[in-house]
Order: C-alpha cells, then structure tokens, then sequence
C-alpha cells in the first residue's frame, strides 16, 4: 500500500508539471503579444521546480504531507493564472489565501526559519485591492531577508483600517538592507532584490492617492508600509 501510494503521489506530481509547462507556454504566448511583463515577474521557474521536487521526496516519506503541499500549491498557481491581468482586483481574503500558499510552500522546504503572524480584522476580508499588492513583500521578506539570516526569522504582516484608508504593514526582522540598495530595489536595477517590487510601485502610482514607504537597516530587517485610498476604489463589494 505505501508503495502503491508513493506511485500515485508521484504519478500526480508529474502530471501537475506538465499541464503547467503547458500553461506556461500558452502565458509566453500571450506575454509577448501583449508585451505585459507583469504576471512574469509573479512566479519564478526556480520557485516550482523547488517544490516540485519537495513534493516528489515527500511522497516517499509522507504521503499525507506530500498531499497537503501539493494542495498548498495548487492554490498558489491557481490564484496566480486567475489574476495574471494586472489590473485585477481581489478581495483581502484572497491574496491572504496566496500568501498562505507561497508561506506554508517555503516552511515545507524550511520548517524551522520561518516564522509568520497576521493581523487582520475579519470585516476587512472582503474589501477588493490591486491583485498581487502584497504578497511580492512577503515573498520578499522571506526570500530576501530570511533565508540569508543565520537563524530563524518572523514575518508579520498586518492590515488595518482608519477612516477612508486602508494600512498595510509587512516586517521582517531578516538582513535588512544598505540604504544604496534599497534604492537600487525601489528603481528596479537590483536584478537580485525586489521580486515584484516595482510592479507594485507602478500599479499604485497609477491608481493615484497611494503611499508605499519601505524602511531597512543591515542587521535588523525592513518594514514596508503601503496605504490605499478606500473610498477611491470600489470598496467593500461582497460577493
């Protein structure tokens, strides 16, 4: 029976990767002709390949945990494929859903660096916010600040709601960063830095009425604080 369910776990692994090579191809496609690089720089080649092969070695020694990332992860792509438009706009609840995804993804490969606490109250959930405006931070935090940290880490991210604005706070207590660099980050000539990042910055800027600050030192980690003009936006819209 372990046998038999090792040969499925993996069977359906290798089934996910090639309907995703697939897809990936057919975003290409549509990449170039729309010359939109913005889904681009949402998933990186790396970052699948890594858990695929997380999921394939788990299948041999824990097949329910296998199930469980394999779940994780199909969430993630499908959030990801769902909202490839750069001017969608999802609901709190959702990108908190990818957030959960890439988070529990990376403790599968990292179980004891990585440590994240959210903040959010429920009322909030279903206000709509420019699809991936939060979660590159994230991912940013962990990959950039975290994993180049001796020993583990926290990422908190909270939101919160005064008046007609929405906060959004993201901090790590990681490497942090040069102030040079995080202004090599913030132009987008940091190829290593910044997943994301100056996506971000752009859709904000359009949307107008948008702050983003982000704050670091070498040695004590980065807050980025972003703030989002509620009333300007079609906001709350429950589904």
């Amino acid at each position: 029976p372990q046998n038999t369910g090792n040969k499925i776990c993996i069977i359906f692994t290798i089934y996910i990767f090639i309907y995703l090579t697939i897809q990936t191809n057919e975003l290409v496609k549509e990449l170039e002709q729309s010359k939109i690089s913005f889904f681009n720089a949402q998933i990186k080649p790396h970052f699948i390949y890594n858990t695929l092969s997380n999921i394939i070695a788990l299948c041999y020694t824990d097949n329910i945990k296998a199930a469980s990332l394999l779940g994780k992860f199909s969430t993630y792509l499908r959030l990801i494929f769902d909202n490839k438009d750069s001017q969608s706009l999802v609901n709190i609840a959702e990108e908190l859903k990818l957030i959960d995804a890439y988070v529990e993804i990376e403790k599968a490969r990292f179980p004891e660096k990585i440590t994240y606490k959210l903040q959010v109250s429920e009322d909030l959930l279903l206000l709509k916010i420019p699809a991936f405006s939060i979660q590159p931070f994230v991912e940013n935090a962990i990959r950039h600040g975290l994993f180049n940290k001796v020993d583990d880490g926290t990422v908190e991210l909270s939101i919160t709601q005064q008046q007609e604005q929405l906060f959004v706070k993201v901090q790590d207590n990681g490497i942090g960063m040069t102030q040079e660099t995080l202004k090599y980050v913030l132009n987008g000539t940091n190829q290593n830095q910044g997943i994301g990042i100056m996506n971000v910055k752009q859709r904000l800027h359009y949307m107008g009425n948008t702050k983003l600050k982000i704050d670091s030192n070498p040695d004590e980690g980065t807050v980025v604080a972003i703030t989002l003009p509620i009333a300007e936006i079609p906001f709350p819209i429950f589904e």
